[in-house]
């Protein structure tokens, strides 16, 4: 018997995955596991899997979602949330963490939540799958009450906007992403799914970064600005007198060389900070590219941020068109992407 983990308990297992500290992924390996008939569904085998078994499993909010084949094998228990999968199921689509413990890959799982989430939360998903940053798996455990009711979809929404490790390797890219789910095509999410991936970029620094990014580049449809797609984060060389120098900016129009850095409060802050940012300041400037940076505050202010985005417009060449409508939809994007400023710690 196995425990087939999926849904929000395993973009939970993979946030704790990635920061457990060494920054190791070689645990996220497919293996050729295709079938999930041999699924446990009860408390009683629940209970009798292996001891080491828990190694993972006792890190991770209770209830457990967990595939099953059968409909009749859906009663959830104090444990466990089964989902009914009944049709194929993709290769490589598991990671077997231990003996009898198989976790959904990133891309499996992506597919799972595009039946969850809405398309803003799954674009932002992807995003930090295909970035350098993660949300705190351990948030899940501090916000629930372990019971069967808690709204355990709505804890992923909040565990999303709460990254605060940064700095770790992206477990996928958009391209294995959009492999996975055309090979998907038919399954339960891959029509959501493969909407979401037209806006999902690789290389995202963090959670602030990405919102920058959606509220420029989504469509007016969506309550963006419709700009151009950026590079997120590539390596530019700059040169100095010193000798040459590589560079990442947050979003990087490479044509006309725009680089827009969102600066938070914290990491921006103090002589240290300000030392480092004049001397990069210096050295893009000085290399013909054009330098803009959003603070927090002005990231915040819908006005602000508007004046940057048209001002950014006319640096692109391109040109905003708005209906009467616009304003509505910007705001509920707003609401999206944007975490409140009082909870978010990475700001």
């Amino acid at each position: 018997m196995a425990i087939y983990l999926a849904y929000e308990t395993a973009v939970e297992a993979i946030a704790y995955l990635r920061t457990r500290g060494d920054n190791d992924t070689s645990w996220n390996v497919p293996c050729r596991k295709e079938s999930i008939r041999d699924a446990i569904h009860t408390a009683r085998e629940f209970k009798e899997l292996p001891t080491r078994s828990y190694s993972v499993l006792d890190q991770l909010t209770r209830p457990l979602h967990i595939l099953v084949p059968d409909r009749n094998q859906g009663r959830p228990t104090a444990d466990l949330r089964p989902h009914v999968w009944s049709g194929p199921i993709p290769s490589r689509s598991f990671i077997e963490l231990e003996p009898g413990v198989f976790l959904s890959t990133p891309a499996f799982t992506f597919l799972q939540m595009a039946t969850e989430l809405s398309l803003i939360e799954l674009v932002q998903l992807g995003m930090m799958l295909c970035g350098f940053y993660s949300s705190d798996p351990s948030f899940g455990r501090r916000a629930s009450n372990g019971t069967l009711d808690t709204p355990l979809v709505e804890l992923h929404r909040q565990m999303v906007a709460s990254a605060t490790y940064f700095e770790i390797d992206p477990v996928c890219k958009t391209s294995g992403l959009k492999t996975y789910i055309r090979r998907a095509k038919g399954c339960r999410g891959a029509g959501p799914a493969g909407e979401a991936l037209k806006w999902v970029r690789d290389t995202a620094a963090s959670h602030m970064e990405t919102a920058l990014y959606l509220l420029l580049c989504l469509p007016v449809r969506m309550g963006g600005y419709g700009l151009p797609k950026p590079e997120l984060n590539p390596e530019v060389t700059v040169m100095q007198a010193s000798g040459s120098k590589m560079l990442f900016p947050d979003l990087y129009w490479s044509g006309p060389s725009i680089d827009v850095e969102y600066n938070s409060d914290t990491e921006h802050s103090g002589p240290s900070a300000n030392y480092r940012d004049s001397r990069r300041m210096v050295a893009i400037v000085c290399n013909k590219i054009t330098y803009l940076s959003i603070a927090t505050g002005q990231l915040y202010r819908a006005d602000d941020l508007d004046n940057a985005a048209r001002g950014l417009a006319r640096m692109l060449k391109h040109r905003i068109r708005v209906d009467a409508d616009w304003r509505a939809r910007r705001a509920q994007l707003r609401s999206e992407v944007l975490p409140p400023i009082d909870r978010y710690e990475g700001l």
